[in-house]
């Protein structure tokens, strides 16, 4: 959880935007060793904010030993937008939400 304060919003050059942000985990791993010696996870990251913009982030992972001493492991790692803010600047230089404006 990210809590502003200690700040001004307002300032010329603002540390935050002053929104409260969440961070939901989800993550889910098994074992893949009945077919070889390996694994794989598969996590989701919810930021649910304000603006600039909701974010889905998402991660899948699979890793496998190749021999005793040498392993792989291969990743995809993304953050999806949802869309839903402006394209454009405030005056102190953070992001202002205007839901009738695509970018």
């Amino acid at each position: 959880m990210k809590i502003p304060g200690g700040y001004d919003k307002n300032s010329t050059l603002p540390l935050g935007n002053g929104q409260v942000d969440v961070e939901y985990r989800i993550l889910y791993g098994l074992s893949l060793w009945r077919w070889f010696p390996g694994y794989a996870n598969f996590e989701r990251l919810s930021l649910p904010a304000e603006a600039p913009s909701d974010e889905f982030r998402y991660l899948a992972e699979i890793g496998a030993n190749i021999t005793a001493r040498l392993y792989a492991r291969a990743k995809l790692d993304g953050i999806l937008s949802m869309k839903n803010a402006d394209c454009t600047a405030s005056t102190t230089g953070n992001p202002q939400l205007d839901l009738s404006l695509t970018c």
